[in-house]
């Protein structure tokens, strides 16, 4: 009870005092957009994955959004964030989160993530992390900040139960309509650009928190990009919502159009997105094909375009160089002749300087003869 009042007094201090002595402790406001809704907003580096700055603790837990997303557990994000933007206290480094939170973490998205062929990571392993219990060490859980800030996500409660895959003849859950889709056609495909063609079955669609992951059994690769798709297997399709649309049906063959996230690599199906889902029909192989041939020739020609354009640009840039050094060589050349011009006139001065010193010589000479010549006779 005493350690857990005495965590309870570090966060609080740090929570109140993290601006006014930020600078001598090197606390920094959160940066990392996943973890800005935390009950706390000060952290400090390097964290407890040995990040030096915020910006690569960024591009680590970035992989971990679709997870987050899927809600399978209320202490995830919580966990995560302790993990890459740990709480700036007063006296310690970093402060770990209990290792309950951890546990419970892994307990609601470990089975999850097994479905699909993942391990939990191994970074974040519980045991390896030595994180401190609760009750016997210092450590950070949800229940254990004092906030002002209103309830939210971290509260303590219920990990968030994963939806049986439907595999009724509607994939819409209660509640969910779906607005008018796309047709295909060719001004559309053009226009979108799209990503990936296939011809697909639909096997299960499931919520997942925030997410909606559909289960696809592919017949045919018509187009693919950078995520790898192969025919006769299934494959994955993303939907940022609970609503399934353009919606689905079971015993149906569709021809499936859509973009991609590259940046996590996944197939994305959605009407946000533009993407389109309309039964097969042996026609669309072929029209397919003609609008991916359009499609390539108009992206080749603006290709075309913009090398014409680089390499005017180009053109243009060498002889604004080339008029630039010519006019510095003239300038120079000029500077020469006038240099020239000016130690010859320095000559000729020095010449008349010295005929007139010569000069003056010569007469003075001769009029000191012409008084001795004159005073001689008198003598």
């Amino acid at each position: 009870m005493k350690t857990t009042l005495g965590m309870l007094l570090w966060v609080s201090l740090a929570l109140v005092g993290g601006f006014v002595f930020g600078g001598s402790l090197q606390c920094e406001p959160i940066k990392i957009p996943m973890c800005q809704t935390m009950p706390y907003n000060m952290t400090r580096m390097p964290n407890l994955l040995h990040h030096s700055t915020q910006e690569n603790a960024i591009l680590a837990i970035d992989q971990f959004d679709v997870l987050v997303q899927t809600e399978c557990s209320a202490y995830l994000l919580f966990f995560l964030c302790a993990m890459y933007a740990p709480i700036c206290t007063l006296e310690f480094q970093a402060v770990p989160p209990c290792r309950s939170v951890c546990e419970k973490a892994r307990a609601g998205c470990e089975p999850l993530l097994n479905r699909y062929g993942l391990d939990w990571p191994q970074n974040l392993d519980c045991g390896a992390l030595d994180l401190p219990l609760y009750d016997r060490g210092v450590c950070i859980a949800p229940e254990a900040i004092v906030s002002n800030k209103p309830a939210s996500a971290f509260q303590k409660r219920q990990d968030v139960e994963v939806t049986t895959p439907t595999t009724n003849s509607s994939t819409l859950p209660i509640g969910c309509s779906c607005a008018k889709s796309l047709k295909p056609n060719r001004k559309t495909y053009i226009k979108e650009k799209y990503e990936y063609v296939i011809r697909a079955f639909l096997q299960t669609s499931e919520t997942l928190g925030l997410l909606t992951l559909t289960t696809v059994s592919v017949r045919q690769v018509i187009k693919k990009s950078q995520v790898d798709i192969a025919e006769n297997t299934t494959t994955y399709l993303w939907t940022d919502g609970t609503c399934l649309c353009p919606n689905l049906k079971h015993n149906r063959e569709y021809l499936i159009i859509g973009h991609e996230d590259r940046s996590r690599s996944r197939l994305l199906f959605s009407n946000t997105v533009n993407s389109i889902a309309v039964k097969w029909n042996e026609r669309y192989l072929t029209r397919a094909k003609k609008w991916e041939e359009k499609l390539l020739r108009i992206e080749e020609k603006k290709a075309r375009r913009r090398r014409v354009r680089r390499k005017r640009k180009r053109k243009k840039e060498k002889k604004k160089h080339e008029q630039k050094m010519a006019e510095k060589k003239n300038n120079s050349k000029d500077k020469q002749t006038k240099n020239k011009q000016d130690k010859k006139r320095r000559r000729k001065n020095n010449k008349k300087r010295k005929t007139t010193i010569m000069t003056a010589t010569t007469l003075i000479a001769h009029i000191g003869s012409s008084e001795s010549s004159s005073l001689a006779p008198a003598l």
